[in-house]
């Protein structure tokens, strides 16, 4: 169907992309529901600049747990299928995100790159679209996402990348549906009746171009029936085809097609007849999702898990020989094949986890805890850890909590001495993290008097690392520095960098204090620094970066702040910490903060707590930047987050979150009650405000 009521979206990609030849490059983000015309926008866009540019197209699929850089690798494969054989590494996938973005910087034509369908898109394709938005007005080049915003909840990643982008390097562009006029004369042309047309479909051009085609006779009830008046239509080996393609949401390759025609008895000649199953670069796939969706939702149960174990019997080798693993869990978790759920699922999760993708890789990794039986312990123990780990790493504290302790009941019953210890120490991390001081204080003890009597080990080491990293933040400056040097020594018996690293960092941060000491402490947090990202310690170059940005803040040089902020900003997305760098955010937000950044400090903490799994020691600094915020500008409703900042800072036990609160409620009182006659001195305000706190 031609392209109808789009002609103010094409005159702005248009727009934007004359604007390149500037050498400006710029992304569009092109949404709408499903079936609104975004591919068919974008397609027209692009046949419009044939010739102008190169034009390279990725796209996402809608599986369980997505293949990591689907697009890019597209793209990549599309320029030069030399270029990359694959990404495993977070180093790897950094260097493809920087090679790829060099190989741009040197073309001399401009470029137009369309990623489509990123709602479905992993969280490594979402970490390359933040790192290439960030930097595409240094391309020719314009940068098209499309997606459909009615599937991106507020829990969905890609709101948390719309959040972070930098307003000036994209620009939204929302299709509307067709206006009852329009779809009045489209029915007329056909000889319907336009009004019930635009009642069904809504004024979806997809939905209206299916209503108004040759399929079925008059106006069908909805799109479904429309699609399945087809499908009933059809020879028995057409109808299998498209039952098996309904049930491969990424498409089959052309090569495996053949396998699947060669497996059935009934012929499958005619299955491309009508167009609804088409050939597109090298795959076979539904000319739309609605398609899809409508044969495999007509598809029994039983049927279902038939196809599905089709797939895995004909394919399974071949996709564990290509490295496919996330297709293995698609198929074998649609076919009840628990077993190979189980065995695939923490491979799948590892390669994820590899790439940076560690959403995905906790997902996977609940997904083989889902489907195991329970009654392997030993293999149960150890996806419950990885899981929790994980999770740590990507703000879901709560989850990683309960499974730490659901493997520490493992651990115990097994008699386990080291596992124990190793998870107790983890577990002290997780509490503090949470903001709860006493739970973190007490799993911390637990672990070295498990620990103790051993020889030296890595969890033995870290345990004492934790401690010192507990009492750094408690200001127990000489236990800090006891336990961290204990460690430090151990870590060099053993030859373990990491562990190494870690102690480092817990002596430097507690030696960042006051001028004499500050360069000795300073220079050690770097060290540490250098070391975690000499052998790529990411956790551990990512606390490096928090500790000197906050020694940074807290000693007022603002000019270092800022600079590692951006440069650990970016490593933490790249790498995709989102624990790490949410924490980043909330340091940046009080550098802001104190650097009279009032409204931008204000913004940030409230995109952070809209997130309602936030740990406490985030949640606590977001309401009191928030808190501070209010109070300078005398409005009435401060106090209520200055009580709950206050709260959360107390469980912490930490004099570096509760004197910042007490702080802002003697300026809160001071602001609203220093005239009150009530108050005779300035003395007996502070008294107040004591009291207030105890």
């Amino acid at each position: 169907m031609e392209l109808i009521e789009r002609e103010e979206f094409l005159t702005l990609l248009q727009t934007h992309f004359a604007k390149i030849d500037e050498g400006e490059g710029h992304c569009i983000m092109v949404s709408g529901e499903a079936g609104i015309g975004k591919t068919s926008l974008v397609k027209s866009f692009c046949k419009a600049q044939k010739g102008n540019c190169s034009i390279y197209l990725g796209a996402c699929d809608a599986l369980f747990t997505p293949r990591p850089l689907a697009p890019l690798y597209d793209v990549i494969w599309q320029i030069n299928s030399d270029l990359w054989s694959g990404s495993h590494t977070i180093e790897e996938r950094s260097q493809l995100f920087s090679g790829f973005f060099r190989g741009l910087s040197s073309k001399k034509e401009k470029t137009l790159i369309v990623f489509e369908d990123i709602h479905w898109a992993d969280e490594a394709t979402l970490d390359f679209i933040k790192f290439f938005i960030r930097r595409i007005t240094q391309l020719p080049c314009l940068f098209i996402l499309t997606y459909r915003d009615d599937e991106i909840n507020i829990q969905h990643p890609l709101r948390t990348v719309l959040g972070q982008l930098p307003a000036d390097s994209f620009t939204r562009l929302k299709l509307t549906a067709l206006s009852k006029s329009a779809v009045e004369k489209l029915a007329l042309e056909k000889g319907y009746k336009g009004e019930d047309v635009y009642s069904i479909s809504g004024g979806n051009p997809f939905y209206v171009n299916e209503i108004l085609a040759s399929y079925s006779p008059g106006v069908p009830d909805n799109i479904k029936d429309s699609i399945l008046s087809v499908y009933d239509r059809q020879e028995e080996g057409t109808k299998n085809a498209w039952q098996m393609c309904s049930v491969i949401p990424e498409g089959i390759e052309v090569s495996r097609f053949a396998k699947i025609k060669a497996s059935w008895e009934e012929g499958m000649d005619h299955c491309f007849a009508l167009q609804i199953i088409i050939v597109k670069n090298e795959k076979i796939i539904f000319k739309h999702e609605l398609y899809r969706r409508a044969i495999e939702g007509s598809l029994s149960p039983l049927k279902r898990i038939a196809l599905n174990k089709k797939i895995l019997e004909l394919f399974l080798q071949s996709f564990e020989e290509e490295g496919e693993i996330e297709r293995i869990v698609q198929y074998a978790k649609n076919a009840n094949e628990n077993a190979l759920v189980v065995k695939y699922a923490p491979l799948a999760a590892a390669q994820a986890a590899s790439v940076g993708a560690h959403i995905e890789a906790s997902k996977l990794y609940f997904t083989a805890i889902e489907y195991s039986n329970g009654n392997d312990e030993d293999q149960l123990v150890k996806l419950y850890e990885a899981y929790a780990y994980e999770c740590y790493l990507t703000n879901q504290v709560k989850d990683s909590l309960d499974y730490q302790q659901k493997a520490l009941a493992i651990w115990k019953k097994n008699n386990k001495t080291e596992e124990v210890g190793n998870n107790l120490r983890f577990l002290s991390r997780l509490c503090w993290y949470d903001g709860n001081r006493d739970d973190a204080e007490k799993y911390g003890i637990e672990a070295i008097q498990i620990l103790e009597s051993l020889p030296p080990s890595r969890a033995k080491a870290m345990a004492f690392s934790n401690m010192s990293q507990l009492k750094l933040f408690s200001e127990e400056i000489a236990e800090c520095e006891k336990w961290g040097n204990m460690a430090i020594e151990m870590a060099r018996e053993i030859k373990d960098d990491e562990i190494l690293c870690h102690a480092l960092n817990n002596v430097g941060s507690s030696q960042w204090k006051g001028q004499y000491l500050n360069e000795a402490g300073k220079n050690f947090l770097m060290e540490s620094l250098d070391l975690a990202l000499k052998h790529s310690f990411h956790e551990q170059a990512a606390r490096a970066y928090s500790n000197i940005i906050y020694k940074a803040i807290e000693t007022k040089d603002y000019d270092l702040a800022e600079k590692v902020l951006q440069e650990s900003i970016a490593y933490c997305e790249e790498r995709g910490l989102d624990s790490s760098n949410n924490l980043k955010y909330s340091l940046k937000a009080r550098l802001l903060l104190e650097t009279g950044e009032w409204d931008l400090a204000a913004t940030i903490a409230r995109d952070l707590l809209k997130n309602p799994e936030q740990p406490g020691t985030i949640k606590a600094g977001c309401l009191l930047i928030l808190a501070c915020v209010k109070i300078r500008r005398g409005e009435p409703d401060a106090l209520a987050a200055l009580q709950e900042a206050k709260s959360l800072a107390f469980k912490t036990k930490e004099h570096q979150r509760i004197i910042p609160v007490m702080i802002a409620l003697l300026e809160y009182e001071s602001h609203f009650l220093l005239y009150d006659k009530s108050y005779q001195s300035i003395f007996q305000l502070i008294l107040c405000i004591i009291v207030q706190f105890l």
